[in-house]
């Protein structure tokens, strides 16, 4: 095969086990790494649904987030045996590494992969030993702190409405039954139309509460702010023909 259709196709054999560096690799061979690193649709599954309603989304089990310090260096993570067979039953089950241990075993498995790595076995734990994970779990760990955030947000817009809530003396019922239709018919995680569809609907939460707004919010708000006026200017203009 020529050198530049090892640029256009990988061929593992030729990355694999064979004293080459994870340092700017053609796209071929990220393209690889990345489905190595896909998690499988029927984990996938298992993930809350953009569907669920906030409320449903609070209720959703996930693994807790550890915050424990290590200092095992990255490399002993991986293993080139192969992932035990019972490993995915227990993720759920399974703590997720902190947001610093994780991003530091992300910047070492291109490299591990290339030398042969297939699993990983987690130092955190004595008993991790006997248990080795597929290397999609860095991916799986990565959505369990993405969910993890976003019903956090959650979580604190409903703290601030009930904190809120105390400080009302009338018509406290009407409120009350107007938070609950929300948050049991409003999704919990799901793409928005705003900012050209850049936007996810759990951004609102921060709309509940007293932390500044991001770029993000002033711009959904200018561009809801005008729809309404073009809404407005084109009734207008129906109902009042020159």
């Amino acid at each position: 095969m020529e050198p530049e259709d090892l640029d256009a196709v990988f061929i593992e054999d030729h990355w694999i086990k064979n004293n080459k560096r994870f340092h700017n690799v053609p796209l071929c061979v990220h393209d690889a790494l990345e489905t190595r690193l896909k998690i499988p649709d029927i984990i996938l599954q298992k993930f809350p649904s953009p569907q669920l309603s906030v409320i449903e989304l609070l209720n959703a089990q996930l693994p807790r987030i550890s915050t424990e310090i290590i200092s095992t260096k990255p490399h002993t993570w991986f293993s080139e045996e192969a992932a035990s067979p019972t490993a995915t039953d227990q993720l759920w089950n399974w703590p997720t590494p902190s947001k610093d241990i994780l991003d530091s075993l992300l910047s070492a498995v291109g490299q591990a992969w290339f030398d042969g790595a297939t699993s990983i076995i987690d130092q955190r734990l004595n008993q991790s030993t006997s248990i080795r994970f597929p290397l999609w779990v860095f991916t799986f760990w990565k959505d369990v702190m993405r969910y993890t955030a976003i019903c956090q947000s959650w979580k604190n817009a409903v703290s601030w409405l009930e904190h809120e809530k105390q400080q009302i003396t009338t018509n406290l019922s009407v409120i009350q039954e107007a938070e609950t239709m929300m948050l049991s018919l409003l999704p919990g995680c799901c793409p928005m139309f705003y900012c050209r569809n850049t936007t996810q609907i759990e951004q609102l939460a921060r709309f509940l509460g007293t932390r500044w707004l991001a770029t993000d919010h002033i711009d959904m708000l200018m561009e809801k702010l005008q729809k309404d006026l073009s809404k407005k200017q084109s009734v207008h203009s129906s109902t009042n023909p020159q």
